[in-house]
């Protein structure tokens, strides 16, 4: 299991928007270009986007899921990049200061990364993660700013 924390100066509930619109996760997710549908009413449990992931001339198409929500704090998604990764993301956000400490925790449970050991694929999980966390922090913060609520140093959230 690879697990990154990072603080984002934006409010949680400014945090949980931006992970509540799943057409967003095409910019804040490493790897991900496009959210090409959405069955279900995104977050609720149950509720899929189709999404398109990769670099250079390979790309799949694969989906991620909700497997449980709990708005604005938790969010367990099923997320599958077959033949390559499928297993659990869990998102977890908790109000700290002026901003929000988000945990991201995933396993590889299936697909290729699945069946190396967990050494291997967690150092690479928890690099693609906290870039992941990076991008999403500056977007929650853009998010708050144009509300007018964020904190006047933008340097946490990118760094």
């Amino acid at each position: 299991m690879a697990t990154v924390t990072k603080w984002i100066p934006a409010s949680v509930e400014d945090v949980w928007a931006i992970l509540a619109d799943p057409r967003g996760y095409a910019f804040w997710v490493v790897g991900s270009h496009t959210i090409r549908s959405v069955d279900g009413h995104w977050p609720g449990v149950g509720s899929t986007f189709h999404h398109t992931q990769g670099h250079g001339p390979i790309k799949v198409n694969d989906t991620t899921t909700v497997i449980e929500a709990d708005p604005p704090h938790r969010l367990l998604l099923e997320v599958r990049i077959r033949p390559f990764l499928t297993g659990p993301v869990e998102l977890q956000l908790r109000p700290d200061g002026e901003g929000t400490c988000v945990t991201i925790t995933e396993r590889a449970k299936g697909g290729v990364a699945g069946l190396a050991p967990h050494f291997l694929t967690a150092p690479f999980i928890a690099l693609r993660n906290a870039d992941a966390l990076r991008r999403l922090s500056a977007m929650a913060w853009a998010r708050a700013a144009a509300l007018e609520r964020a904190p006047d140093d933008l340097s946490a959230a990118t760094t």
